[in-house]
């Protein structure tokens, strides 16, 4: 968004997507945004959770592109499912369980 403004001074052909690009980068918070508008919240409570919000919408767009460009350039890797641990009581934690995924730095 910042750079709306010196294309508009130019004659750049990317200047007819500028209102899709606006429209893609403002959409997601705004829709977040409204939809916090029915819980009754303070404006700075609601940029707290605005703010996970669009953090966590990042992290899976990142997740997911990383997924869709391995498939596309036919790069294999395995599937890792989403480890179900049977945490019965408060002496168990999930950390210390074996069936617990290894960290992945790039995910």
């Amino acid at each position: 968004m910042i750079l709306i403004l010196p294309m508009t001074l130019s004659d750049s052909p990317a200047l007819v997507l500028t209102p899709f690009f606006t429209l893609s980068a403002i959409g997601p918070p705004l829709l977040y945004w409204t939809a916090m508008r029915n819980r009754s919240l303070s404006p700075p409570a609601r940029l707290g959770r605005l703010a996970v919000l669009v953090a966590l919408g990042t992290g899976l767009a990142v997740n997911n592109t990383r997924a869709g460009l391995e498939a596309a350039l036919g790069i294999d890797s395995e599937f890792k499912r989403t480890p179900k641990f049977t945490v019965t009581d408060g002496s168990t934690t999930w950390q210390t369980s074996t069936y617990a995924l290894p960290r992945d730095p790039a995910a």
